[in-house]
């Protein structure tokens, strides 16, 4: 298993896309909501997917009911943006020329999936849009900022309550260009720090 980050335009500041090189396959059908549920293919095969690394889509957090033991409902809005929808085709291009390389040529037999390869952009939204799921790395849903609007201030503490702090991925104002793992590390360490200078005062 392999990631890269990279640009879908050479004009381009930064990578748009990360791409997950995966030594096996799984069949997503536009029923299959996460690739948990998804069902992995019994033949031997090679897959490349790619995620936006900072959409513009954004979905939201509502509570069902006044009654806490009830489950929030989430609306991602997955590809609710058209860029975000855009990029992912542009992503879907750059795989395939990653497949069309002389290292790859020598491994690969056939396509799988999409089969047969759209071939107008038209047809890889299509594509994309039927085949694009909820991946690892949700963030937001509890903005950190300085802004009224936002439900955590800078230090972390929840807008309008006392002593109430959010300390995970949800504060991220907006998605990084990797994986949350490492920033969500630190913001625990820097949550603990708030707190420690709490309880010293």
């Amino acid at each position: 298993q392999a990631m890269a980050c990279a640009r879908t335009s050479p004009a381009l500041a930064e990578p748009d896309v990360q791409l997950h090189f995966l030594p096996l396959s799984y069949d997503i059908t536009p029923e299959v909501e996460c690739a948990a549920s998804a069902n992995m293919t019994r033949e031997p095969t090679i897959s490349i997917t790619a995620n936006v690394c900072h959409p513009f889509s954004r979905g939201a957090v509502r509570l069902r009911s006044a009654d806490a033991a009830q489950m929030p409902i989430v609306r991602h809005q997955l590809l609710g943006d058209e860029r975000d929808a855009k990029t992912l085709v542009e992503a879907c291009k750059l795989m395939e020329k990653l497949f069309g390389t002389r290292a790859m040529k020598g491994t690969v037999v056939s396509d799988r999936a999409p089969s047969p390869r759209p071939q107008s952009d038209a047809d890889w939204e299509r594509y994309v849009r039927d085949h694009a799921m909820v991946c690892y790395h949700p963030v937001g849903t509890c903005r950190m900022g300085s802004d009224e609007a936002s439900v955590v201030d800078p230090r972390l503490a929840v807008r309008g309550l006392q002593g109430l702090r959010v300390i995970d991925a949800s504060v991220m104002p907006s998605l990084i260009s990797a994986n949350t793992n490492a920033p969500t590390i630190m913001i625990g360490e820097r949550g603990a720090d708030f707190i420690l200078e709490k309880v010293a005062a």
